[in-house]
């Protein structure tokens, strides 16, 4: 191993990022993806990032070719740092890392007590990195999924002199998409954090793009084997992340309505695991346990809040919280339940009804 890669060995994670994003230190870069083993695997054992995303392209449950794009577009991420010629104003090869690391180092500030001794700082950095990462990789699978897509096209917004990159669906022109923008995305701002990202949520989640669904209703009522599973399959069909974000936008603006239990989260808390839950549901890695100790929630807190087994056999059901707003989503969102209805899957949506009118369970 060259001698100025173990030199970096005495940066704790934070500074060794901290290196990357201000000198654009690429010894430093190069350390982080060769040396560095800070995602836990599987298997418990701590593995490179490179390592670790292989881990997520083998676990996700789309296709081949869509995950293969999501393990390059989110790699790129992390590793591309632009050459000088590319800042100098020609067009760039990739995104920069820089962005990505820098948002992670504002987002471990929120976290990091100066109680914390150095071991700590390092395992919550490290814990934090990789939720980070995890959650860019999904990201890339609904950016690579729009990429694929033969019904939606690239569209560069420019703001403020900068380009936002944004997909569409083909039936809406040029022209109508800047009008668009322009009428319903309030103060956008390309250098504000997560920018794109909320305004492409905004996009699929009121133009809802066209996309082939290979579905055949056979006209049964039980189409699915458990809870778990139509749970993942409303996720994959149905754009998780408008969804998730429409019904974590309208449980934070209506905190008396939740349980106590819940409502001590802070809202950005409360959004990021909504949002982790589905996208821990679509990707087939729903742990209850593990998303509870992460927010410092019980198990059964977790579980009331968003189990995906509830039905116990005996007649009795008690649906969990987040299901039944869900189910109120669908039911009062005219582009939620038309694409519910296109994909076959209002018949199943409908049970959940009666529950959620009545209120049960506080959601």
């Amino acid at each position: 191993m060259p001698r100025q890669l173990t030199e970096y060995r005495r940066f704790n994670l934070p500074e060794l990022i901290e290196r990357v994003v201000q000198s654009s230190d690429r010894i430093a870069l190069n350390h982080f993806h060769e040396v560095r083993p800070v995602f836990c695997g599987e298997n418990g054992r701590w593995i490179r990032l490179a390592e670790y995303l292989d881990e997520l392209r083998a676990a996700a449950s789309h296709d081949g070719e869509l995950a293969d794009h999501a393990y390059d577009l989110t790699l790129d991420k992390f590793h591309h740092l632009p050459e000088a010629r590319e800042e100098s104003g020609l067009k760039p090869n990739g995104p920069d890392c820089r962005l990505y690391f820098s948002a992670y180092l504002r987002h471990i500030r929120e976290f990091m007590s100066p109680e914390r001794n150095a071991l700590e700082k390092e395992a919550v950095a490290a814990s934090l990195l990789q939720r980070f990462v995890k959650r860019h990789f999904h990201l890339s699978v609904l950016e690579c999924r729009r990429r694929l897509n033969r019904f939606t096209s690239r569209y560069d917004w420019i703001v403020n002199g900068q380009a936002i990159r944004l997909w569409f669906p083909k039936s809406i022109n040029g022209a109508d998409r800047r009008k668009w923008l322009e009428v319903n995305i309030e103060d956008p701002d390309p250098n504000r954090r997560d920018e794109r990202e909320r305004i492409q949520r905004e996009i699929d989640n009121r133009l809802q793009p066209q996309r082939s669904i290979p579905f055949q209703d056979d006209g049964r009522n039980s189409l699915y084997k458990n809870e778990r599973d139509f749970m993942r399959s409303t996720a994959q069909r149905l754009n998780v992340d408008g969804v998730a974000e429409t019904i974590a936008r309208e449980k934070c603006e209506s905190p008396s309505q939740l349980r106590p239990s819940i409502r001590v989260l802070a809202a950005c808390d409360l959004q990021r695991l909504i949002h982790e839950i589905f996208e821990s549901i679509c990707s087939e890695d729903f742990d209850a346990s593990r998303l509870a100790r992460g927010y410092g929630l019980s198990p059964s807190t977790l579980s009331r809040f968003a189990g995906i087994q509830w039905d116990r056999g005996d007649g009795e059901t008690s649906i969990p919280d987040l299901w039944l707003n869900t189910a109120r989503v669908f039911a009062h969102h005219p582009v939620f339940r038309e694409a519910a209805e296109e994909a076959g899957m209002w018949n199943e949506i409908r049970r959940f009804l009666p529950h959620a009118e009545k209120g049960v369970g506080g959601a």
